[in-house]
């Protein structure tokens, strides 16, 4: 892995900062340029990319909010944008994405992989702690104690003017939000989406509570119930006591990651290089030896033939293996392996259109060597069974057109 990319995407959490930095460093240790894109997808389409140095992540690991800005791109949805975006990190040979976000933006990574072989690492970042496959996402828990710490202060004025709060919290369709800060916080009540409520119910809960004597209550609903205005409305025509609303809104996502977000995140940030670099290693591994079995393969069943690629994996591509075969025409070759669905290309990689090919002359070859010379390049998806069926393919094309000579 030489080159990745991190982007944040959707709404921001605590911690993604702490992410970005950790995901940076980690990756600048191991001798990997490191790319910021700004704005999410949107930035990712717009090209809106950027070489980060250590500079970039300095003292950011207890910032709110995301440094790389976020912004949402609903027209990500059509190809031809991730088209666009995945072309834009091709280009500068950006190998890796870390996206940093919910389960929205992962279904964007998920696109960029599939359609375009960007290898994607995803790191939960969302107070909604909605993204599966994770006890914890990242700013869940700081935006756990911003409630807890609004239900405190509404306590107070609730006890003094014996009144009945309803206090909405974020969360979506998810209920951990609203469920973990009424217990951590002593509330009267919670309504999360999971589970059907009922406003008879809670309004026997108040009645109850007053009859112990207690004088106020605070009730938690998360945002995926319904409209908490219409709940008030309705609830208020079953008790006496007088009931408030109180909408959180955006202050649960701001603010500086508590402890635990940001050890999350640097954890997160660390294993997500890990398993870049690693699957990317393992990757080239298996294009080696591909590459390596493809050669072998040719030279056992096509007589003259000449291999022109090398095979240190530091000097040469895994990727590419150009081989010679005399007694043909490239440009003639092509066409009979694209009859059978074997795509391939003349000269080197570095050749023009017309002429030989620069490097091919350079390494000595020689005139009916160069005319006879394909380049074929493999991907991590192709198997062992695809190079036997092209060998073959291979063998009858090379035996047919030497006839036709």
């Amino acid at each position: 892995m030489k080159k990745i990319a991190i982007l944040t995407s959707g709404g921001d959490s605590q911690g993604m900062n702490t992410a970005v930095r950790a995901v940076a460093k980690s990756a600048m240790t191991k001798g990997i340029d490191v790319y910021g894109v700004k704005r999410g997808y949107k930035g990712l389409y717009e090209d809106q990319i950027f070489q980060m140095t250590a500079l970039n992540v300095s003292g950011i690991a207890d910032q709110g909010g995301t440094i790389l800005l976020s912004a949402r791109l609903p027209e990500f949805k059509n190809p031809e944008i991730r088209a666009k975006a995945a072309e834009n990190l091709k280009k500068r040979g950006i190998d890796g994405l870390v996206v940093i976000g919910g389960d929205g933006s992962f279904h964007g990574a998920h696109y960029l992989y599939t359609e375009h072989g960007i290898k994607t690492i995803g790191i939960p970042g969302t107070i909604d702690n909605d993204v599966a496959g994770t006890d914890y996402t990242i700013g869940y828990d700081t935006a756990l104690n911003i409630i807890l710490d609004a239900i405190s202060k509404i306590k107070d004025t609730a006890i003094s003017h014996e009144r009945t709060y309803l206090i909405e919290v974020m969360g979506r369709n998810c209920g951990d939000l609203a469920l973990y800060s009424a217990i951590a916080g002593g509330a009267s009540g919670v309504l999360i989406p999971e589970v059907e409520f009922s406003i008879d119910d809670m309004a026997e809960v108040i009645k109850f509570r007053r009859g112990e004597g207690k004088l106020y209550d605070i009730i938690i609903v998360a945002e995926g119930v319904g409209n908490v205005v219409e709940i008030q409305n309705e609830l208020s025509k079953k008790v006496n006591t007088s009931i408030r609303v109180t909408i959180l809104g955006h202050v649960q996502r701001g603010g500086s990651p508590t402890a635990f977000d940001r050890i999350l995140a640097t954890r997160m940030g660390v294993k997500a290089v890990e398993l870049l670099d690693k699957n990317y290693r393992k990757d080239m591994e298996y294009l080696q030896n591909l590459k390596t079995e493809f050669a072998k393969k040719i030279e056992e069943n096509i007589a003259d033939v000449k291999i022109n690629s090398i095979f240190d994996i530091q000097k040469s591509s895994p990727k590419v293996l150009n081989v010679s075969f005399k007694g043909t025409k490239g440009e003639v070759l092509t066409h009979f392996l694209g009859m059978n669905g074997i795509y391939v290309s003349t000269g080197s990689a570095c050749s023009s259109k017309k002429g030989n090919s620069r490097i091919l002359t350079v390494m000595g070859l020689k005139q009916d060597e160069l005319d006879g010379a394909i380049r074929f390049s493999f991907s991590s998806e192709n198997t062992l069974e695809e190079i036997e069926k092209t060998v073959e393919v291979l063998k009858k094309s090379v035996e047919q057109i030497r006839k036709m000579r």
